[in-house]
């Protein structure tokens, strides 16, 4: 049965090889294996000519157990070399501004390496004999961590924002949304995600390799979920303040007074939106003029032109 050779094979499988070539080589040595042992104590018995035939059966089983060595040895140091540039790549990775982790241990290389192994990769690799893990539970683990820091720092952040706007800024995480953020804040991910042959890159590979690094990052005994809340409330802070999905203009702007101004207790109450102006061409084309005062004091004006009647919270005609 062929042996097949996989990243898995260590300095103790080589060991043992060696001795196995040793046995083979030394005929003096009980053969390890029982069929040619009990052939070996019948030469004793036949004629020279038969058992010059069998000896020299058994040297060219040496010689080619030899040159399997030979090959196994030279595969295992390519196995190496690729191995520790893959380690030290992602090692550079992890050792960038944005995710700040300046050494992994052998352990944690394995999350990691897990984490940027696309499922289509890792089939083909089981199809050959080896084992390789894909990163989809990783990425199951991480979506719900990555929602849980952004949850506590939406929460602590925006005390006075309604249940609604919480839940809106929280679609940053959703993956269209997510993989932008990969492509502009990150340090590049996409060379070191392993792919099947025929495999493309896009966003939603993007957004759960990204997943699946905060789930490595949750389960290195030397990270932890601290170091998440870290990344969420550091690198990605601005783009989460800045990030909304919807039309809610008026939540917008009360969300950004109250971090402009420093005011936590503000309510809608406070804000009021006065049409100051409303004109309408011949092709229905309307342009309105709106004027936000904040307690009776005036803070800013806007004016837009749209083609249908708009749709805006009952402001007072001036």
């Amino acid at each position: 049965m062929p042996l097949v050779l996989t990243e898995a094979k260590s300095a103790g499988a080589i060991a043992l090889y060696c001795k196995l070539a040793a046995f083979i080589c030394d005929r003096r040595q009980l053969h390890p294996f029982p069929r040619l042992s009990v052939r070996r104590q019948q030469l004793h018995h036949e004629r020279p000519a038969e058992k010059i035939a069998v000896e020299t059966r058994l040297a060219s089983s040496a010689g080619q157990s030899l040159t399997f060595l030979h090959h196994l040895t030279k595969s295992n140091k390519k196995m190496t070399s690729a191995e520790s540039a893959r380690r030290d790549a992602i090692q550079t990775l992890l050792a960038s501004p944005f995710w700040n982790i300046p050494s992994i241990s052998p352990t944690s290389f394995t999350l990691y390496n897990q984490a940027l192994t696309h499922s289509s990769f890792a089939q083909e690799q089981r199809d050959q004999g080896c084992c390789c893990e894909d990163n989809e539970r990783l990425e199951f683990l991480g979506d719900r961590i990555l929602n849980c820091a952004v949850a506590n720092f939406l929460y602590h952040h925006y005390d006075q924002a309604t249940p609604q706007t919480l839940s809106d800024k929280i679609k940053v995480t959703q993956n269209a949304h997510l993989a932008h953020l990969v492509k502009t804040k990150t340090p590049d991910i996409k060379s070191l995600i392993r792919l099947g042959n025929g495999q493309s890159l896009n966003d939603a590979i993007l957004a759960d390799t990204f997943e699946a690094l905060i789930a490595a990052i949750y389960l290195d005994p030397t990270q932890g979920l601290p170091k998440v809340h870290r990344i969420v409330n550091g690198p990605l802070a601005s783009t989460i303040e800045a990030f909304y999905p919807s039309e809610d203009y008026i939540s917008h702007l009360q969300i950004y007074v109250q971090k402009m101004l420093r005011k936590d207790n503000l309510t809608p109450d406070d804000f009021e939106y006065l049409e100051v102006n409303h004109y309408t061409d011949n092709q229905n084309n309307h342009t309105i003029s709106y004027e936000i005062r904040l307690n009776g004091k005036v803070i800013g004006q806007g004016s837009a032109i749209t083609r249908k009647q708009p749709n805006k919270p009952q402001p007072k005609q001036t």
